[in-house]
């Protein structure tokens, strides 16, 4: 390429090239310092496109109001050594977008910007036209930027892949362009391959058939068959970039306890919000004692009636066959006898004494470890294994009512050290719930984070912790349901909806953080919409050169991101807008004192417009010109004014030059015509001689000042040029008289009469 520029080198008066940034055949880009705001900025110099100079400057004019994050604004537009050059806003550290390095997936947050990007523009009735990879910027924290807005088609490195038919001929760009540039960045990106008209997608394709026709819509042929909304497009994209989540909730078992009736496992149900575990599973302390008595007095019965009623198996075998043999066969009818009842014996006694103690001794720890552990919720988190207990507690009973004591009381044993392990279990239990608890609060999986949590308050009641943390899983299914209102709204863009569902999450569980998050954000954006707002409407009545409500705007802009550059430029551009138009109230002043061939008022608005802007070539040039003008126009009047003077030769030689520059003068205007032709008349007879009738009393002398003395004379005839004379009389004893003479070219002079006769 034939471009040659250096760092350092000024481009207009306003730039100074930094270093170049990259280049084309057809174009650099350089980083500049903008000296009229002391910032950096990138500017792209075209070869040889000066003619698009006014087309760029009405395109650049057009997208004032474009602010948005995600689109790169252009500021200005000039013309250097027959090359155009546009300066636009410096992104740092960004590099463009490659479609052949990503995936779809990966792509997405990019795609996501671009898409708001132009749903914005559009919205403004503004289209991109030429949209590609090679106008998508991304900076080191993921931020998209599009370049090239409203710039002509003609000044982008355009890839063919990307443009429409209509855009490559260069018709206008319509908003349908730009879906079908988008269709083709999508194509690609889920194909790997560029689309050509004509194409489609494999028929072995993945890709779901609604996200294969939404794409197909976008890339139709016609701009009229191209209607896909932006906003539908990017919801269905989206959804098939993000899928759908497969997370399971943690799943507890949970049953029922109950001897006569226990299932194998309950299914798994939410807690009621307003029934704690022990409210729902605890045995109530009276309760409990009711069934000590009840038991103890079951004990009773079976140590002390029902050894008095029939046989105990558990007694030793010797003393239970002494006792069947010692009884006698059953009398005949007719033959009735008595046989007296054979007494236990002392050890058989004691055995049970012994057992009946112990029974009532394992009786009561077995309830009373009962009690205390359904307090703990076990049947919310060992509720098949309490079961299982039971049905062991069961079958001791069992034996005891068939008389197998020592099976009684080994299975009492068995459920009562079962209980035991139950009870030693409970730190792990805690531990383990309230790591589920946690996990399932943070997966948002609600009644997964009501049992583990409801299980650890009942482990671990009044334990503020646990407590809080329970009323959050409590809370979670409402603050999911705001959540989700405010994601709907917040894709909506009605903000506030969104900001108040999000508040009214955050206030449920200020721990939420997405709810937390999500305020920020949302705030962020509401602040964002504001202050772009604030701007466009700045930058509109900038336009309309409403510069009060324009200074307005910028200000409101300013209060909102005081850190933000933009509301300065766009008040600098005010301060600059209105200076133009006091220069151009001059200017168009001056231009009418110039017509009006009024000099000094013509001088005074040039100064005016130097006072502003002394780098100004028109007011300079102008001010020059308006001198000369000033100086030649005193010039010529004082000639007119007294063309007598002109009998000097000097003077003569004066006036014949300042004819000569009047004559010079391009497109002189009537004014300076007739000076210009009454001067050149008067030095045309300026040495002409002019004949006069001097007469006198033959007494006194007579002298022309400065012509001669002509003495005493009664009469004669004197020839002198046009100008002003002085004619003297002089007589011995009598006071001078003095004749002061004009003559002009073309007037007739009566005879002159000098004489002195007033005596002294």
């Amino acid at each position: 390429m034939t471009l040659e520029f250096t760092e350092g080198q000024d481009i207009s008066v306003r730039y100074s090239l930094l270093h170049r940034i990259a280049e084309s055949p057809s174009a650099e880009v350089w980083l500049a310092l903008d000296r009229s705001g002391d910032e950096r900025v990138c500017l792209k110099i075209f070869e040889g496109k000066a003619e698009l100079l006014e087309q760029s400057q009405a395109a650049i004019s057009s997208s004032r109001g474009l602010i948005q994050a995600n689109i790169v604004r252009n500021f200005d537009q000039g013309e250097v050594d027959g090359n155009l050059f546009v300066s636009s806003s410096y992104i740092k550290s960004a590099h463009p977008f490659n479609p052949e390095t990503q995936s779809f997936t990966e792509s997405w947050p990019l795609l996501e910007q671009m898409f708001a990007a132009l749903e914005f523009a559009h919205s403004l009735g503004i289209n991109h036209g030429h949209l590609q990879p090679g106008n998508l910027l991304v900076d080191g924290d993921g931020q998209l930027h599009i370049t090239g807005f409203c710039l002509p088609t003609s000044l982008a490195s355009n890839n063919p892949d990307y443009l429409t038919e209509e855009v490559q001929r260069g018709q206008p760009a319509d908003s349908a362009d730009d879906v079908y540039s988008i269709g083709c960045l999508i194509f690609r990106l889920l194909t790997g391959r560029a689309w050509h008209p004509g194409g489609n997608f494999e028929a072995s394709s993945p890709i779901p058939a609604e996200v294969r026709h939404i794409v197909a819509a976008m890339l139709a042929p016609s701009q009229y068959d191209r209607l896909v909304k932006l906003e539908e497009a990017k919801e269905l994209l989206g959804n098939y970039a993000k899928g759908v989540s497969t997370a399971k909730p943690i799943e507890i078992q949970q049953t029922t306890f109950g001897r006569s009736n226990a299932p194998a496992a309950a299914s798994l149900s939410p807690l009621p919000a307003h029934q704690s575990p022990r409210d729902r599973h605890q045995i109530s302390t009276s309760t409990a004692f009711v069934g000590l008595a009840a038991l103890l007095v079951l004990a009773g019965f079976v140590f002390f009636i029902l050894p008095n009623t029939q046989a105990i198996r558990d007694i030793p075998a010797g003393v239970t066959n002494a006792a069947n043999e010692s009884t006698p066969a059953p009398a005949k009818p007719e033959q009735p006898a008595e046989h007296p009842v054979q007494e236990l014996a002392p050890l058989e006694i004691a055995q049970l004494e012994f057992l009946k103690n112990e029974g009532k001794r394992i009786a009561s720890e077995l309830l009373r470890a009962r009690v205390e552990l359904e307090d703990l919720g076990v049947l919310l988190w060992a509720g098949v294994t309490y079961d299982e207990i039971g049905q062991i507690a069961d079958s001791g009973d069992a034996s005891y009512r068939e008389g197998k004591l020592s099976e009684a009381m080994k299975a009492y044993e068995e459920a009562l050290k079962r209980l035991a392990e139950l009870k030693d279990r409970i730190p792990m239990v805690l531990e383990e719930n309230l790591a589920a608890g946690k996990a399932a609060l943070d997966a948002a999986e609600v009644e997964p984070a009501i049992t583990a949590w409801s299980i650890a308050q009942a482990i671990k009641p009044g334990d503020s912790h646990i407590e809080a943390q329970l009323h959050r899983a409590e809370n979670l299914d409402q603050v999911l349901s705001f959540m989700k209102s405010g994601d709907f709204h917040e894709r909506e863009l009605a903000l506030t909806d969104a900001l108040k569902a999000y508040k009214e999450a955050a206030g449920l569980d200020p721990k939420w953080q997405p709810a937390v998050k999500g305020v920020t954000r949302v705030k962020s954006k509401i602040a964002k919409m504001n202050f772009d707002e604030a701007m466009s409407a700045g930058f509109s009545k900038l336009a309309a050169k409403d510069y009060a409500r324009s200074r307005e705007a910028f200000t409101r802009a300013q209060q909102i991101f005081p850190e933000s550059q933009e509301p300065a430029d766009g008040l600098l551009q005010i301060d600059l807008a209105e200076r133009m138009d006091t220069i151009e109230a001059h200017k168009s002043a001056a231009t009418e004192f110039v017509q009006g061939e009024d000099w000094p008022q013509t001088i005074r608005e040039y100064e005016s417009v130097l006072e502003l802007d002394q780098t100004l070539v028109f007011a300079r040039d102008g001010l020059l010109e308006a001198n000369k003008r000033l100086e030649l126009e005193t010039t010529l009047n004082r000639f007119l004014s007294q063309p007598t003077v002109m009998r000097d030769d000097e003077e003569l030689n004066a006036a014949r030059t300042a004819v000569a520059n009047a004559g010079r003068v391009r497109e002189p205007g009537p004014h300076l015509k007739q000076q210009l032709y009454t001067l050149s008349r008067l030095v045309s007879v300026a040495r002409i001689p002019i004949t006069i009738e001097l007469s006198s009393d033959n007494k006194t002398d007579i002298e022309i000042y400065r012509v001669g003395q002509y003495g005493q004379l009664v009469s004669t005839q004197v020839q002198l040029y046009p100008g002003d004379y002085t004619i003297v009389g002089r007589r011995r004893g009598y006071r001078d008289i003095r004749w002061e003479l004009t003559l002009l070219a073309g007037e007739a002079i009566d005879p002159i009469y000098i004489s002195c006769i007033e005596k002294i």
